[in-house]
């Protein structure tokens, strides 16, 4: 599967990342993880490429290596 060819888009993703943070903030757990994955999500989203699978989240990434 090619990132062009979703499995499940970025933008599904991102919802489900977000609630995942919003019920360990209810349970006062921390998900550190969830933060730095949203991050490259919102990224990807800011640069058009949200119908993207959400494995691009490597692009994100990918632009932020030396």
């Amino acid at each position: 599967m090619s990132a062009s060819a979703p499995g499940f888009p970025v933008e599904g993703g991102l919802k489900d990342v977000r609630l995942m943070q919003a019920l360990a903030q209810r349970a006062g757990a921390a998900l550190p993880a969830a933060a730095l994955v949203r991050g490259h999500l919102e990224a990807v989203l800011a640069d058009g490429k949200g119908g993207l699978d959400w494995g691009a989240l490597a692009l994100a990434v990918r632009s932020e290596a030396p």
